[in-house]
This record gives structure tokens, C-alpha cells and sequence, in this order.
């Protein structure tokens, strides 16, 4: 990614983007054959571990200038998916505009469809939902709060094969 970042942005034949500016890099221990023609990932994809929406950072942050947007980011939908992400950017621009005190039309963010049967019998979710989000008839702009503090140890696994979810 780095050095697509420093392709594109260095294009001009102007060096903007050096090395000797990167801080830092890491590479998830679950990411293996990196170069190889079979390269995998070796953590679940696509759902959430149970109980980690509360640990998910929220599209606006309190920084002043730095929104979030990503299948990462904490949304009304437990999925990893282009929704998800594309929810958490109009939440981000939703965010940006009220912190700037824009007029500006905010962006619908749709909230999830959820048929009654799972309404009924996914009550604790729904109440998660409605008491972290400000719903209104036609959006879900952002969540209100930041989630509750809590150290991660680093001495639990850092990857679905070492809590043996293979």
C-alpha cells in the first residue's frame, strides 16, 4: 500500500511522499503467503465477533478533523460489507457537516430492514441499536457516544486460529 500511495502522490515527478516520513507499518499475524500465488488470511472475515460493536471506533471522533469510514467502523449492521462501509461514510459526512455547522443537505443513511420475526427475536440488538444511534424516520446520522473504554491484553490470541476458530 505504501508504495501505491507513493506512486500515485509522487507522479508528477515531484517527491512529496518520502520513506523517511513513514512512522511505522504492521502486518496482521493472520496474513500469511503474502507473494505466493495462494496467499490467505487466516481470520474470519465478514461478521463481527460477537459483542465487539462497543469496540469499534464511530465515524466522527474527537479529533476536530478526522472522521472514519470503512466495513470497520461501528454501524447499525454487524456485517463487514460495502453497506456497512458506504453507511459509515455518509455518517463521516454527516459528522464533518455538523462540526462545521454546515446547511448543507445532510446524506440518508437507510437504516437496516429487518423483517418483524427478527425484530421480535433479536430484541437485544434492536435495543443496542436504538440506544447507540440517533435514529430519526429517514436516517441513521451517528452514533451519539463514544463506546466504553476497555484495555485489550495482549496476552489473549491475536487471531481466530490461536482462540482455536479454525
Amino acid at each position: 500500500m505504501w508504495a501505491q500511495l507513493k506512486a500515485a502522490l509522487n507522479d508528477s515527478g515531484r517527491m512529496v511522499l518520502k520513506d523517511s516520513v513513514l512512522h511505522s507499518w504492521f502486518l496482521d499475524p493472520a496474513v500469511d503467503g503474502l507473494g505466493t500465488p495462494n496467499p490467505v488470511n487466516e481470520e474470519q472475515l465478514l461478521i463481527h465477533p460477537v459483542g465487539t460493536l462497543h469496540h469499534r471506533p464511530r465515524s466522527a471522533t474527537k479529533i476536530p478533523n478526522l472522521f472514519l469510514s470503512g466495513d470497520y467502523v461501528a454501524v447499525p449492521m454487524d456485517l463487514a460489507t460495502m453497506e456497512g462501509a458506504n453507511t459509515s461514510a455518509r455518517q463521516a459526512v454527516n459528522a464533518l457537516l455538523d462540526r462545521i455547522g454546515s446547511a448543507a443537505e445532510r446524506c440518508t443513511v437507510t437504516p437496516l430492514y429487518r423483517t418483524p420475526s427478527s425484530r421480535r427475536s433479536n430484541a437485544t440488538t434492536a435495543r443496542v441499536t436504538s440506544s447507540d444511534c440517533r435514529i430519526s424516520s429517514t436516517s441513521v446520522d451517528s452514533f451519539t457516544e463514544p463506546p466504553p473504554t476497555t484495555e485489550r491484553t495482549t496476552s489473549g490470541p491475536r487471531t481466530a486460529t490461536e482462540a482455536g476458530r479454525t
